[in-house]
Order: C-alpha cells, then sequence, then structure tokens
C-alpha cells in the first residue's frame, strides 16, 4: 500500500510542476494611452529564467506557436494587435532552427472604443497560448489568461 501512496504523490508533483506558469503577465508594465475613442494597449509579459517559448511565427517542425487571443466585447473593437518588443534566439532542436522568444515581451493592441465605453469600466480580456521549452525539453502548452481593467 506504501508503494501506491508514493506513486500517487509522485504523480500529484508531476502533475502540479507541469501546471506551472512559466510565463508571467506583468500588470504593472501596462501601457496605456487614449486618442479620442482610440486606445493603444502596451501588455508586458515575462518568460521565467531557464525557458523560452516558441516564437509567434510557424516552425518548420510542428512546434506549436505561441498565440494571443482577446475575448468579444460589445464595448469595444480591437482593430489589430503585434508584438512589438521581443527577444528573439535561434535554437536547434530536432536538426531544426526555432526562432524562440527568451526574457520579456510586449504586445501592443489598438482598439475603438464605442459610444457605451465611455459610460462604463470596461476590461480587456485575453489568452496567451505558448510551448515553453528548456534546452532540453519542450513541455505541454499552456494558456495564461490575463485581463486588462478600465479601459
Amino acid at each position: 500500500m506504501n508503494c501506491y501512496r508514493i506513486a500517487i504523490c509522485f504523480m500529484l508533483w508531476a502533475f502540479n510542476s507541469q501546471a506551472q506558469d512559466l510565463v508571467k503577465f506583468n500588470e504593472a508594465g501596462i501601457n496605456k494611452t487614449t486618442e479620442d475613442k482610440l486606445v493603444t494597449i502596451i501588455l508586458s509579459f515575462e518568460i521565467l529564467e531557464g525557458y523560452h517559448i516558441q516564437s509567434e511565427s510557424e516552425s518548420l517542425d510542428g512546434s506549436l506557436a505561441t498565440e494571443i487571443t482577446f475575448n468579444d466585447s460589445n464595448l469595444f473593437e480591437i482593430i489589430s494587435y503585434e508584438y512589438t518588443k521581443k527577444q528573439n534566439e535561434i535554437v536547434i532542436l530536432s536538426q531544426y532552427a526555432h526562432r524562440v522568444l527568451i526574457d520579456v515581451f510586449e504586445v501592443t493592441v489598438k482598439l475603438k472604443l464605442n459610444e457605451q465605453a465611455s459610460n462604463s469600466n470596461s476590461i480587456l480580456r485575453g489568452q496567451l497560448y505558448y510551448q515553453a521549452c528548456t534546452d532540453r525539453q519542450c513541455l505541454f502548452p499552456r494558456t495564461l489568461n490575463f485581463q486588462v481593467p478600465n479601459i
């Protein structure tokens, strides 16, 4: 019976270590500027030391590209978004060169507020879907939920 307890504890530990967020959303790093009904928001993300994530571009061997998505809202329309500040590095895995993101990266989002948004505190909600890797292995993909209040 003791062996089963040890096995269950190991599996729970392994699951929890796999579930750890390896990218952090930096709420303090949010930068918003508003001009008329147009809002520009700079979102800042930090990749934990010792890890990198696949870039936002497709890879040759089928590795998952990093994706950012935003929830729909009737208070604003997302006009565009792009990865603006990023540190790329080239990593060779299985004979393929991968462009990866390291350290800190930013995504600039431009949105247009509608008339109802001026009377309420709207929230931009989104998800960052990424696959983190070390220099030895890639982990299961993860989703990081984030939100920006008071648009």
